[in-house]
């Protein structure tokens, strides 16, 4: 995972201990992680954010926003974004 030093990464998931694994898993790998346990919580993380994050790993299955509508607003604030 040495690809992932200096890699800013945005983690959206509603299962709590799924979040905190990633993020120490990633932020072990170097990375700077932005975790968010709720998918509005991402969607206004991207809305404030000026640059966009080199990688966003989403839940699909979210109660109230899942994850194709963060899908949705991250090509609306990055539109050249791949997800």
């Amino acid at each position: 995972m040495r690809g992932l030093r200096n890699k800013s990464i945005l983690v959206i998931d509603d299962d709590v201990s799924l979040l905190r694994a990633l993020n120490k898993v990633l932020g072990c790998a170097g990375a700077t992680v932005t975790a968010a346990d709720r998918g509005g919580e991402g969607i206004e993380i991207l809305s404030k954010r000026e640059k966009r994050f080199d990688l966003i790993i989403t839940d699909l299955q979210m109660p109230y926003v899942n994850g194709l509508t963060v899908v949705s607003a991250v090509h609306e604030f990055f539109p050249t974004q791949p997800v």
